[in-house]
C-alpha cells in the first residue's frame, strides 16, 4: 500500500498544500492541472516516509460535532463595511493575535491576478485577508512560515534575527561564532537570488555566462561556495569588483558619452527604491521596516526613514513599532562592532533584529570600491537615498513584476531558489 499521498483520489484533493509545507526533503512541488486547479506532485526525491500522508485533511478528515450547531454573528458597522461574512473573521483574527497567534488567509497579489496565502501577526497585516475571493488559493509555504515563527517567539531561542546579505559577515559567523547560524535569516544574498532566478528562467532557453559586477571583494568567494552551485556549475559564473570593471574600461577607451543607453531586459529590469538602498549600512532594516510597518502615504516612509537605522555610526540602535509589538533593532557596520553586540546578546541583551555589514558605511564602501575618505562614504550612502527617492516603487512587495516572476519563474522552487543554510567553517 502506498504510504504517500498518492493514494488521495484527484476529486478528493483540495489543493491546500499541507502536504507540500509538510515534507521536509523538498519532494513535492504544487502544480496546475488542465482546468487551471493546483494539485500536489510528488518527485523523484520521495522516500516514502508517510509525513505527508499524516498531513493530508483528505487521508485524515477531523471528527464531525455530533450534534449540528449553529450561531448567528456579526461584526459592528465600521468592520462589516470592510469585511463579508458579517465581519466575523476580523472579531476572530484580532482575538488570535491579542493572544500572540498568526492568522492565515488568502490574499490578491497587487495585479489581482492571483490569489495565495499569506500569514498576519498584527492588525494591520490583516486587511489584504479580508472578504471574500472565490478562487482557490496558493497556500505556498504559509502553514510552515507560520509554525516557524511561532517556535521562534515562543522560545526565543532562535532571536535576534541576523541578516544574511554579507558574505564577509557569513564567514565570520562560520568560523569564529557557529552558534549563531541557526539566527541568521535563510535568504540568499541578492546575487545569488538573482543568479538562481536568472538560472532557472532560462535552463530550457539561451546559454548564458553571468557576470556580477559587485563592491564586494567576499563576493567572489560567495560565488564559489558549493551550496551556490547546481550540478557542479555556480550559478553566478564569475564576479568583478568595480575596481576592476574600471580599469577595465580605462584600458578599453570606453566614452560612455558615446553609447546609445539601453533598457534592461525584463522582468528584471523594474526595480524598487528599497532594493536600491541594500547598498548602504541601515538600508536592509529600512527594507524590511517599510514592509512590515504601514507605509500607505510619503510621511509614513518619512517616519520609518527617521527611526535610527540611517547614518554612518558603526552600532546604531533604535525601536520601532510594528503593529501590536515593538521591536528592538541594532545596526551594525564593521565586524569589531558586530564582536560587540555579540558579547552583549551573550550576556543577555535582547533584540529583535540585527543587520550586519562587514565594511564600516555597508557595501558602497566595500573593499572591491574606490577608496574613499568619510565624507565621501557620506557622499555614497546619499547617492543611493536620493536615488531612492526619485524611484515611484519604495516596498519591494509592490514590485508589479514580482509576482508574476514568483508565478511564472519561481512557482515551487521558493526553498531551493532562494534560501539556504550554512554550518560550521573551519577554514
Amino acid at each position: 500500500m502506498d504510504k504517500t499521498i498518492k493514494r488521495v483520489p484527484h476529486d478528493q484533493c483540495t489543493g491546500c498544500g499541507a502536504c507540500y509545507n509538510k515534507c521536509s526533503i523538498q519532494a513535492i512541488t504544487m502544480e496546475y492541472d488542465s482546468e487551471g486547479f493546483i494539485f500536489p506532485k510528488i518527485g523523484d526525491a520521495c522516500v516514502n516516509c508517510g509525513a505527508c500522508a499524516q498531513a493530508c485533511p483528505a487521508l485524515n478528515p477531523l471528527p464531525l460535532h455530533p450534534v449540528p450547531v449553529s450561531y448567528a454573528v456579526w461584526a459592528n458597522n465600521e468592520i462589516r463595511a470592510k469585511s463579508s461574512s458579517g465581519g466575523m473573521f476580523t472579531l476572530l483574527a484580532n482575538e488570535i493575535i491579542r493572544e500572540n497567534g498568526v492568522v492565515c488567509g488568502a490574499k490578491y497579489t497587487d495585479d489581482f491576478q492571483f490569489v495565495y496565502h499569506a500569514w498576519a501577526a498584527d492588525s494591520e497585516e490583516l486587511n489584504p485577508l479580508r472578504g471574500s475571493k472565490y478562487v482557490q488559493s496558493e497556500t505556498r509555504l504559509t502553514y510552515r512560515e507560520a509554525k516557524e515563527f511561532l517556535e521562534r517567539l515562543e522560545s526565543g531561542t532562535d532571536m535576534p534575527l541576523f541578516t544574511s546579505c554579507c558574505p564577509g559577515w557569513i564567514q565570520y559567523c562560520e568560523k569564529k561564532h557557529p552558534e549563531l547560524l541557526p539566527n541568521i535569516s535563510t535568504c540568499k544574498s541578492p546575487m545569488e537570488m538573482f543568479a538562481a532566478v536568472l538560472k532557472k528562467k532560462e535552463e530550457h532557453g539561451k546559454m548564458h555566462f553571468h557576470v556580477a559586477v559587485m563592491p564586494c571583494t567576499a563576493k567572489k568567494f560567495e560565488a564559489a561556495r558549493e551550496e551556490f552551485k547546481k550540478d557542479g556549475w555556480p550559478d553566478v559564473d564569475a564576479v568583478i569588483t568595480t575596481q576592476e570593471l574600471i580599469r577595465m574600461i580605462s584600458i578599453s577607451g570606453i566614452a560612455f558619452n558615446e553609447i546609445e543607453p539601453e533598457a534592461i531586459d525584463m522582468p528584471f529590469g523594474y526595480i524598487s527604491g528599497a532594493g536600491v538602498i541594500f547598498g548602504v549600512t541601515g538600508g536592509v532594516t529600512e527594507a524590511v521596516l517599510r514592509n512590515v510597518i504601514s507605509t500607505k502615504t510619503n510621511s509614513e516612509l518619512v517616519t520609518i526613514a527617521n527611526s535610527g537605522q540611517r547614518g554612518n555610526e558603526g552600532i546604531k540602535e533604535f525601536e520601532a513599532n510594528a503593529g501590536d509589538r515593538t521591536l528592538k533593532i541594532a545596526v551594525v557596520s564593521g565586524l569589531a562592532n558586530a564582536e560587540t553586540i555579540i558579547t552583549r546578546i551573550k550576556n543577555g541583551e535582547k533584540f529583535d533584529f540585527v543587520e550586519v555589514m562587514a565594511c564600516p558605511g555597508g557595501c558602497v564602501c566595500g573593499g572591491g570600491q574606490p577608496f574613499a575618505y568619510s565624507y565621501e562614504r557620506d557622499e555614497r550612502g546619499k547617492g543611493l537615498y536620493d536615488s531612492d527617492k526619485q524611484n515611484s516603487i519604495r516596498k519591494s512587495a509592490e514590485n508589479p513584476v514580482l509576482s508574476s516572476v514568483y508565478h511564472d519563474i519561481i512557482k515551487d522552487n521558493a526553498h531551493e531558489l532562494l534560501h539556504v543554510n550554512y554550518s560550521k567553517r573551519s577554514k
